[in-house]
């Protein structure tokens, strides 16, 4: 059997165990069991125009930046399978994907996305956590945010711009009553989504790494444990804040260095019906002694409309600068992060939470150089169970 076939096939045996809420969480030999699905549907519709370096537009298509396309488009951007398996200190954890379903040029291709185990150490006064295996490195809070983002795209600190890691590689974690602090080693993965191990003019030989650091910091009387981009009008007041720092090493076969060394700060204030952030990035690419810096701000405010229904009202600014370029032609691609200003306005409408909620959002692009535009409108809704 083909390995996309086997992991289908387990994919369908994880869904049937699903299909009753008694079924979602077990216990069998003394292992606790939890098994999630999580499906985005979204419907896109854009009107781009890219800088043609001459002063005209060329109409480009959202997704792609290829010419003569729909302006319109459906898509799956995350179907998940999620297991976890809890025993004496010990947690596993194994997701399947297939994401992005009905992109322009994407073909089903359903692989791991996490697969790893931990082991969990209580000292009384706080807990160690060793980890190894394929997850995303604690770094870069904006990439981490997964079921609970504020809009339908990501942040732009957390997109190919901003140095983050998911790959195979060692964890170590220390949590304490009011900070958390943690350090990640993993295999380096190039901007093309190659690992190491990759072959090539382009490719990364072998010893190539990725190594990681953060820290987050909460107050006494104001504490603020989990990270959310929104909390849906839940109850409560607290302050969180983080500092990180990053650097990947790898050559490419003819010996060339691309080293990359990154660091940011960013903070989360939630009071009731209120959530803002900020995020500031700053990378500095060896190759070409280039500096990029990303600075975002954020905040919603959560309506109780009656029991089943919260409106949260949203809106982001986003501004990425790369000091040290020519303020030549930027361009827009669908989550990514070209220089310019990006400017998110939406509403999000809970009926259970992040279990279930409808985002509905516009996000506009102004190119920091050249004439290019973007406005982009999505309707999305998460469903997870």
């Amino acid at each position: 059997m083909a390995p996309t076939a086997r992991i289908s096939s387990l994919a369908l045996i994880a869904i049937a165990g699903i299909t009753t809420a008694d079924a979602a969480d077990f216990e069998t030999n003394g292992v606790k069991i939890s098994v999630s699905a999580l499906m985005q549907s979204r419907i896109q519709i854009g009107s781009v125009d890219q800088s043609a370096g001459d002063g005209s537009k060329t109409g480009v298509d959202v997704n792609d930046s290829s010419e003569d396309q729909d302006p319109i488009e459906f898509s799956m951007r995350r179907v998940r399978i999620d297991l976890k398996a809890f025993k004496d200190g010990y947690k596993a954890r194994f997701t399947f994907k297939d994401d992005d379903l009905g992109e322009d040029e994407r073909t089903s291709d359903p692989n791991f996305h996490y697969a790893w185990i931990a082991k969990t150490i209580d000292h009384g006064n706080g807990k160690s956590q060793i980890k190894i295996g394929q997850d995303k490195a604690f770094f870069n809070r904006a990439w981490l945010n997964g079921a609970a983002m504020l809009f339908p795209q990501q942040s732009t600190n957390s997109l190919e711009a901003y140095a983050k890691s998911k790959n195979v590689g060692l964890s170590y974690r220390y949590s304490a009553e009011l900070f958390t602090v943690g350090v990640d080693i993993q295999n380096y993965k190039d901007s093309d989504g190659d690992n190491d191990a990759t072959t090539g003019e382009t490719g990364k030989e072998n010893g190539s790494l990725y190594t990681s650091a953060r820290g987050e910091f909460t107050f006494a009387g104001l504490e603020l444990k989990k990270w959310k981009d929104s909390y849906a009008g839940e109850d409560g007041t607290g302050l969180l804040l983080g500092v990180e720092f990053a650097t990947s090493t790898a050559s490419d076969v003819s010996g060339a260095k691309d080293d990359t060394t990154s660091f940011g700060i960013d903070g989360l204030f939630h009071m009731d019906a209120l959530t803002a952030g900020f995020d500031f990035d700053f990378m500095n690419t060896g190759a070409d002694d280039t500096n990029k810096m990303i600075l975002t701000a954020q905040a919603a405010y959560a309506i109780d409309v009656d029991e089943e229904l919260v409106v949260e009202p949203a809106v982001r600014v986003s501004l990425v600068d790369n000091p040290d370029k020519d303020d030549t032609d930027s361009t827009f691609k669908d989550e990514s992060a070209d220089e310019g200003l990006y400017l998110d306005i939406g509403t999000n409408l809970y009926f259970d939470g992040h279990n279930n909620f409808l985002q509905i959002a516009v996000q506009n692009f102004t190119a920091e150089g050249g004439d290019g535009s973007a406005t982009i409108f999505r309707v999305q809704h998460q469903y997870k169970f």
